[in-house]
């Protein structure tokens, strides 16, 4: 899902400023968690249209599996189509995007049913707490890169530790967002505290949770990346499990959508 919102945003940031509409496929049938879900256009039709006009050779295509800018030659096919379908996810026009934030964080803001349940479900914040949003990713994470970043319960306990005791925060709340149905979050009561929350939501709902820290902990990935798109909020991606964990090593989003590994 974050893939696709990242992905649409540089290509979106694009059109916006070269007088070109663009429509995300994703958020017509798919990803329909979001304010841009409800624009016109946004229907399983327009989604059809695209892919089976693609198929019978109606509709041009461009492929953005390598080539990261639009070449004389993309930009002919544009010219002189009415609609083209651009596959593939390594378009980038990093200015653009930041330029154009505000209105890609304002198509991509939660529908109200998303923020009504959530919020009901988030534990009062007390004045002077910092809530920590730690990005829990198992399941698909066991074979990603060789399972680089499939960390245990230790792992993060040991990383979380290592940034509350190098923060000068008296009292941070802890909420825990994790893709591993088993996730005992009793382990991480007792190692930390009793501020610890086990958020369980769909993918909408657990973006948003992680949307309201302060501070981000989790493995590279675009879905801690988004959430901290939101409220630029710093935000730690563990690439040393074993590392001390200082403010410093946070970054934002504006940074660290340059480096996706």
């Amino acid at each position: 899902m974050c893939n696709n919102i990242l992905q649409f945003g540089h290509v979106y940031a694009w059109g916006r400023e070269n007088g070109v509409q663009v429509i995300g496929m994703r958020f017509c049938y798919k990803y329909r968690f979001f304010r841009i879900c409800s624009l016109r256009g946004y229907n399983l039709f327009t989604y059809l249209f695209a892919k089976y006009g693609y198929k019978l050779k109606l509709i041009p295509k461009i492929n953005f599996d390598e080539e990261a800018i639009l070449n004389p030659s993309n930009m002919e096919v544009l010219h002189h189509s009415e609609s083209v379908v651009l596959d593939g996810w390594s378009f980038r026009d990093y200015e653009a995007f930041l330029r154009k934030r505000e209105e890609i964080k304002d198509l991509f803001s939660f529908k109200k049913a998303i923020v009504k349940k959530v919020e009901a479900a988030l534990p009062a914040l007390p004045t002077g707490t910092l809530r920590l949003g730690v990005h829990i990713r198992r399941a698909d994470y066991i074979n990603w890169q060789g399972g680089r970043y499939f960390f245990s319960d230790e792992d993060y306990i040991s990383v979380i530790q290592s940034f509350i005791s190098n923060i000068p925060a008296k009292h941070i709340q802890i909420l825990l967002v994790t893709n591993d149905p088993s996730l005992n979050p009793a382990a991480y009561r007792k190692a930390l505290g009793e501020e610890v929350y086990l958020m369980r939501g769909n993918p909408a709902e657990d973006l948003y949770t992680l949307s309201t820290s302060q501070y981000l902990i989790g493995p590279p990935s675009t879905f801690s990346l988004m959430a901290a798109f939101y409220n630029d909020a710093p935000l730690y991606w563990i690439f040393d499990k074993s590392k001390e964990v200082t403010v410093d090593d946070f970054r934002h989003f504006d940074y660290l959508f340059r480096h996706i590994i």
